[in-house]
């Protein structure tokens, strides 16, 4: 469903079924490339880690910081279930685990959220604001840090724009103040 790199570029998630895998991984690019296939470069990887979603969901959509530290081991991610589960992957690794759902949002859509974009100070490696979209034709922005998130309730939601059938993109303009959004009347929403 989903790739991207984590933690300064050390390890990638990969969103696959119910699972979210982390790899460590290594690329030789001195090496020769092969005749019959030159876009492939030799490299090795490992998995490091994985999180299954809690119940029976599949992986819809998936986002994390990729800054380095101990304070971007925190992931998003959305399931068929209509939940969004924040899981932060350093919590109970030192004792062999693979993290943990720290946050979930049951019911965050009235069907599954396709996509999920983090905050304005994402590069600073704070996740606690995001955007998600589902095509029940909403565009809903969550704070973990406002106390109505106990209850499910997001801090704002827009429905302008027209998301029925195709999942579209999502995005938070990088001073905070702005969301931006496709539309299936092919018009963009800010």
């Amino acid at each position: 469903v989903a790739a991207q790199f984590f933690h300064g570029d050390r390890l990638l998630l990969v969103a696959c079924g119910q699972s979210i895998g982390l790899y460590g991984y290594s690329i030789d690019t001195s090496r020769g490339k092969r005749d019959d296939k030159p876009h492939l470069s030799q490299g090795r990887y490992r998995r490091a880690h994985s999180y299954a979603m809690n119940g029976s969901s599949v992986l819809t959509a998936l986002a994390a910081v990729n800054g380095v530290g101990l304070a971007t081991g925190r992931l998003l991610a959305a399931g068929s279930n209509k939940v969004v589960e924040l899981i932060d992957v350093n919590d109970g690794m030192a004792d062999g685990g693979a993290g943990r759902a720290v946050l979930a949002i049951p019911n965050a859509h009235n069907r599954a959220v396709h996509c999920i974009a983090l905050g304005s100070t994402a590069a600073n490696g704070d996740d606690s604001v995001f955007l998600t979209a589902a095509t029940d034709g909403a565009l809903k922005l969550w704070d973990v840090r406002d106390p109505s998130m106990d209850r499910g309730q997001c801090v704002q939601m827009w429905t302008a724009h027209t998301n029925r059938v195709h999942p579209i993109g999502a995005a938070l303009s990088a001073c905070g103040r702005f969301a931006a959004c496709g539309s299936e009347d092919k018009l963009a929403y800010v």
